[in-house]
């Protein structure tokens, strides 16, 4: 009775050394990292696809939003006072409404951050261009939206004189880390970073 009383102490034993063992392992696991290497979508996709996704769409930059609501807050031009917190995708640059727009989240601070460098007050030349971008689809404005940029790239458009400064994929995590070096967001600088796969507020 005793030798099978200490056989049950003994394997009890084992399988708590199991359990620990695999909440470290799991506690280890690295985090999940978002695919960025997608097929392009429209606006009008992104807004019928299913929220919480990592997405790449494809659309024009046609205004901003100013307070709580889209269709009563949205501004079809450059802000003259501050720097835009968000701005509208659409699919087409000439859109004066919000029904098929959607916003996208430009992050002040952290890994993420793109508002400095994608905001219209600072960047006016960025209105009406076409832009790729790959980031968190979420509920934003009581509708599908971007919360988060993780790649943007600004396209050619086939009417326009063509300029090197929209042909260029910007990494947001690696262009935060250039804390120390001097920018220039004006027009005649050409932003070329590497891009690199990294893990993953209104």
């Amino acid at each position: 009775m005793k030798i099978r009383n200490l056989l049950f102490i003994l394997l009890l034993l084992a399988g708590c050394n199991k359990v620990e063992l695999s909440e470290v392992e799991e506690s280890q696991k690295p985090p999940a990292v978002p695919e960025l290497n997608l097929p392009s979508m429209t606006v009008e996709q992104a807004l019928q696809s299913i929220a919480d996704t990592t997405v790449t769409i494809e659309g024009y930059i046609i205004g901003y939003i100013t307070g709580v609501s889209m269709p009563k807050g949205s501004k079809f031009d450059v802000p003259i006072d501050a720097p835009n917190t968000n701005f509208l995708l659409a699919d087409n640059k000439h859109l004066q409404t919000t029904e098929n727009a959607m916003a996208v989240k430009l992050e002040k601070t952290g890994k993420y951050a793109t508002r400095e460098e994608l905001n219209l007050y600072d960047n006016p030349d960025y209105f009406q261009k076409k832009i790729k971008i790959t980031g968190q689809l979420s509920k934003y404005f009581s509708k599908n939206g971007i919360t988060r940029i993780y790649l943007y790239e600004f396209i050619e458009n086939e009417e326009e004189e063509k300029d090197e400064n929209f042909n260029d994929t910007i990494d947001i995590t690696r262009n935060n880390t250039l804390k120390d070096e001097k920018r220039d967001y004006g027009m005649n600088r050409k932003r070329n970073f590497s891009l690199k796969t990294f893990g993953t507020s209104k």
